[in-house]
């Protein structure tokens, strides 16, 4: 199941029903790391070069260059110079955002497995929504922040793998639910009729709180130690 966690000003509870229409409209798992697109690349580019003083302070003197009997100098001393760092940091910049697009769009269409009319299909990591039921293989990436339900492992454990979080390459334990550990096939997942109450979107990536309400009305509290997080990678599943 996919929990968003990109919203930081979102407070409150959440509600969000296991592998059903959601009541509610959710953000999508779509990443944007890009700084520019083709229409804003110009204004953000120069708003963004004119706010070091440097730049600055050279256009206004390129400037006044231009009015005659203002400088002793001629009219393109400075404006040659500020327009070819100007073009060198244009050139820089779009080469660098091109890499953070093509790396986006890579890590938006990594295919992972979703339960759909009671089987698993290949869905886009884009694609993924919340409430999803993600069957997660080993040694892959975890498409979206994931509440662990059961594993082939005993006791519903597993390993990531959050070198690409904190730099850290030891693998570190996640144990699932005991009250979902049997849910492991596509039939019995799909028979599911379950609900999340948890907080929403935050900075704290360190404490999650909320309930999974089961069948017949029961609830079990939900904790760090049973949520696997976006981007990590899945050990032994």
């Amino acid at each position: 199941m996919h929990i968003n966690l990109n919203n930081e000003n979102d407070v409150g509870q959440r509600n969000v029903l296991i592998n059903q229409i959601q009541r509610e409209k959710f953000c999508s798992n779509e990443i944007s790391t890009g700084k520019y697109n083709f229409f804003t690349f110009i204004p953000k580019f120069l708003f963004e070069q004119f706010r070091k003083y440097a730049n600055l302070f050279f256009l206004l003197v390129a400037l006044l260059q231009q009015i005659p009997g203002v400088s002793p100098t001629g009219r393109f001393t400075t404006v040659v110079p500020l327009t070819i760092i100007l073009f060198v940091s244009a050139v820089k910049e779009m080469i660098e955002d091109f890499k953070r697009h093509s790396a986006d769009k890579t890590t938006n269409r990594t295919k992972t497995l979703v339960l759909k009319n009671g089987d698993w299909n290949e869905v886009p990591w884009m694609n993924v929504k919340v409430g999803d039921v993600v069957k997660l293989v080993n040694h892959n990436g975890i498409p979206a922040d994931l509440l662990l339900l059961s594993s082939s492992e005993p006791l519903g454990m597993c390993y990531i793998e959050t070198s690409n979080l904190d730099g850290e390459t030891n693998l570190k334990l996640r144990q699932g639910l005991k009250e979902t550990a049997e849910y492991l096939t596509a039939e019995k997942l799909g028979t599911v009729n379950w609900r999340v109450e948890c907080e929403k979107p935050n900075r704290n990536l360190e404490e999650f709180v909320g309930t999974l309400w089961v069948r017949d009305g029961g609830y079990v509290p939900i904790f760090k130690a049973i949520v696997v997080t976006y981007s990590l990678q899945i050990h032994r599943i």
